[in-house]
C-alpha cells in the first residue's frame, strides 16, 4: 500500500508506473515511509532532497542524509523532519509547529490516493 498523487501523468517512458516518476528502478518505485506523518509512498517522492511529498517536513528513509540527530541542544532523539534548515525531533516538530503534521494529513486525501501495491 502506497499514497500517489491524484494528478500524477503515467507515460510511456515512466519507468514507476504507480507515480509516474523517471529514473533508474525497474517496475515500480520502492515504498518508503515517512518518518514524520508515517505515510507509506514511492521513494521518488523525496523530489532530490529526501523530503515528504505529503507534509513536506518528513524525512524519507533511504536518502542520503537523513540519519540524523535532533539539533536541539540536549536531544539526542533522531530526527524525523527538517524543520527550516534544521533536523529535528517528532517531539520538537510538534513544539515548533504544534498540530502542523496533523493538518497535512488531513488535507493527503484531497491530492493523493492510496494504491494497495
Amino acid at each position: 500500500m502506497r499514497y500517489v498523487q491524484k494528478n500524477r501523468r503515467i507515460y510511456d517512458f515512466s519507468l514507476c508506473k504507480l507515480c509516474g516518476a523517471a529514473g533508474f528502478m525497474t517496475g515500480t518505485c520502492a515504498i518508503s515511509t515517512c518518518m514524520a506523518c508515517e505515510t507509506p509512498q514511492c521513494q521518488s517522492n523525496g523530489g532530490g532532497n529526501g523530503r515528504c511529498s505529503v507534509c513536506y517536513v518528513g524525512l524519507l528513509p533511504g536518502w542520503s542524509g537523513n540519519a540524523k540527530a535532533c539539533r536541539y541542544k540536549g536531544c539526542d532523539a533522531r530526527a524525523v523532519a527538517v524543520d527550516g534548515k534544521w533536523p529535528v525531533c517528532a517531539e520538537h516538530l510538534e513544539k515548533r509547529r504544534p498540530g502542523y503534521v496533523a493538518a497535512q494529513l488531513a488535507n493527503r486525501d484531497k491530492q493523493w490516493i492510496c494504491i494497495a501495491a
